[in-house]
């Protein structure tokens, strides 16, 4: 039993420690003529750093000080700018009100928050989120699932659909295909594909805003962030829910599926049917729909 305490101690100390991730806000030093120093941060400034990062503060009370870093982006002296954006230095407040000056390699698992139109946006793996919770969800699914580099162990038997994957995916990973909201998954995803009907001398697939955006709308309602979805009889569709590190191994699946289903055509699943019009030279466009929900990838093919 007293073991069990323990353990239990540990499990919630090692959940407290990933309850927050950095949050990186930048700031700019302007320099006038009569040398007034004056620090700025979007529509907030001063002439004393501390109480300009004070008020920053004041705006992510529900975040301990610990985790808000806040980095100069630039120095503004009359006519002369400075860009330090590539610099690795932090500054941050303690709970006695000193600033404490760190020294951090950037990261991916660091947010960035930005303002556009007057609203505040966080940044997480070039994404953008409207809160800090999604861009937080971002950088833990980042922790949890880039590690994974097997990927290439379970894809299909077929070697030239191998090289090809080989060629498409080659050194990217959980890290690399979420990118953008998964927006370099899709585009690796039409790339791969027409390489397969390049293959079957069909012409290759070009994005559809529509079908893209319909494609999303859709996983979006099934992962319960959208009430409606349109509904139209004017494309097909092809959906699998896959694990997320190895998502990119998709498309190799569904490859390898259509070239048994010929081999064996009584085993010929739907998907395969489906994929198959994928590949036919009908078929001109594409629009891709993909998200997360718990430890799963959706996603979502719309064609036409």
């Amino acid at each position: 039993m007293h073991y069990f305490f323990i353990i239990l101690l540990l499990v919630n100390l090692i959940k407290l420690s990933h309850e927050y991730n950095y949050l990186v806000i930048p700031y700019k030093i302007y320099v006038g003529n009569n040398h007034e120093v004056t620090y700025r941060c979007f529509t907030e400034q001063s002439g004393d750093k501390l109480v300009l990062f004070k008020k920053i503060l004041n705006n992510f009370l529900f975040l301990p000080r610990s985790y808000i870093l806040l980095k100069l982006d630039g120095i503004h002296n009359r006519n002369i700018f400075n860009d330090t954006r590539n610099r690795v230095n932090y500054e941050r407040v303690l709970n006695n009100d000193k600033i404490e000056y760190l020294h951090i390699s950037q990261n991916k698992s660091m947010i960035q928050l930005n303002y556009n139109l007057g609203k505040m946006y966080f940044f997480c793996n070039k994404g953008m989120y409207s809160s800090y919770k999604c861009a937080s969800e971002c950088v833990d699914n980042l922790v949890k699932y880039s590690r994974f580099r097997s990927q290439e162990k379970v894809l299909g038997k077929d070697p030239t659909a191998m090289k090809i994957w080989n060629t498409v995916w080659k050194n990217c990973f959980y890290d690399c295909f979420s990118e953008r909201k998964f927006d370099e998954m899709k585009n690796r995803f039409l790339k791969e594909l027409n390489i397969y009907r390049m293959s079957v001398r069909s012409k290759p697939l070009l994005f559809n805003d529509y079908l893209s955006r319909t494609a999303q709308k859709r996983v979006d309602k099934i992962l319960g962030k959208e009430r409606y979805v349109e509904k139209s009889f004017q494309f097909k569709e092809i959906s699998s829910i896959i694990s997320t590190p190895f998502g990119n191994t998709q498309m190799n699946k569904w490859y390898n599926q259509y070239l048994n289903a010929k081999i064996h055509p009584h085993f010929k699943k739907t998907t395969v049917k489906y994929f198959q019009l994928l590949l036919s030279s009908k078929v001109k466009e594409l629009g891709i729909g993909i998200g997360i929900k718990k430890n799963k990838l959706i996603i979502i093919c719309r064609f036409k």
